[in-house]
């Protein structure tokens, strides 16, 4: 399988999870967003351990954070996923799934947007029809 094809089925399986999961946050509408935010970030870091342990690249880690510049872009990126989250489980508790979902449907765009504006790449004819199907 080609890594353009891994990429894209990624991509399609991140979407999935993200379109059902305002079904789940609404099954746990009782318990407060702050710790839903908090046993997804920690059940998600210990799949990741996994994940990376029964790949054998667990010794990977340290030289991944060496450096003040690589912990400070690892540091940001969580940061940002945790505010991603948190926005996300929060307008599903206060019964706003519409809106986010909205907001999910539009993230893709935003993504090609800025691989067009800041990595300057340019999309070939097929990707430039399913970027005006997508707009």
């Amino acid at each position: 399988m080609s890594e353009a094809m891994k990429g894209v089925l990624a991509m399609i399986g991140a979407c999935t999870v993200w379109g059902l999961s305002p079904f789940y946050y609404a099954l746990v509408i009782d318990i407060p967003p702050p710790e839903i935010l908090a046993h997804r970030t920690i059940w998600s870091l210990v799949f990741f351990l996994i994940v990376l342990g029964l790949r054998g690249r667990l010794r990977e880690i340290p030289a991944a954070l060496s450096g003040s510049r690589r912990f400070g872009r690892t540091l940001l990126a969580a940061l940002m996923i945790s505010t991603n989250w948190g926005v996300f489980i929060y307008s599903i508790s206060v019964a706003r799934v519409a809106e986010s979902s909205l907001g999910y449907y539009i993230f893709p765009i935003a993504s090609v947007l800025l691989g067009l504006v800041v990595f300057r790449e340019r999309p070939g004819v097929l990707q430039w029809a399913a970027i005006a199907l997508a707009a």
